[in-house]
């Protein structure tokens, strides 16, 4: 058998979702739509797996893995509470996770969005409201300038086509719309936003 040989520039690595794992968070939309019961088997985002409280043990979990970068996401609302009003407490807790994972040799790759967002948010009318993009444009030049010193790899949208397609067309993701129109309106404003981001 022949030898598999990988560029020296590769590098292996894992990926997680703050909501699928961090716990604790009651302001988003995915804790709003485990409560109101659309998880068949009745798991919440708000129990998860701990990792707010469990980041040095989890990073030692990657490490002993050999990781060598690592996709994460920041939760919006954890960042950005309120409108306008963002967390330096929160996101200093992120600080100090992605500089844990340079220390240990890992690569951080941050998402900025990844299928949740802040409750207020959906609350003013999500991506359906011409100008609550500003939102998001605003909580990212918050994160960029307070993470911009030890991230040189982002994702502003995690896998848009899903998240559009779930939860506004199928309606089986958050806000759980069932309409191509929206769908489409929501995909062309993530792209808008996308390239202001980038």
């Amino acid at each position: 058998m022949k030898k598999l040989t990988l560029d020296k520039n590769f590098l292996l690595g894992t990926a997680s979702s703050s909501t699928q794992i961090e716990g604790g968070d009651t302001n988003n939309t995915w804790y709003k739509w485990c409560l109101e019961g659309h998880i068949l088997d009745g798991s919440t985002c708000l129990t998860a797996c701990d990792h707010w409280n469990r980041v040095e043990e989890d990073t030692e979990l990657l490490k002993s893995l050999n990781i060598q970068t690592y996709r994460m996401s920041l939760e919006w609302s954890r960042v950005e509470p309120e409108p306008r009003q963002y967390s330096p407490e929160n996101l200093n807790h992120y600080r100090k996770e992605i500089e844990l994972l340079i220390a240990n040799g890992i690569e951080p790759l941050v998402t900025l969005h990844h299928f949740s967002e802040p409750l207020w948010f959906h609350e003013l009318g999500g991506w359906l409201k011409p100008g609550n993009s500003d939102f998001f444009l605003n909580y990212t030049r918050y994160v960029a300038e307070n993470l911009g010193d030890l991230v040189k790899e982002w994702v502003t949208f995690n896998e848009p086509n899903v998240y559009v397609f779930f939860g506004y067309a199928l309606g089986l993701f958050p806000p759980g719309e069932r309409d191509l129109g929206k769908a489409l309106q929501v995909l062309k404003e993530l792209i808008k936003t996308h390239i202001k981001v980038y």
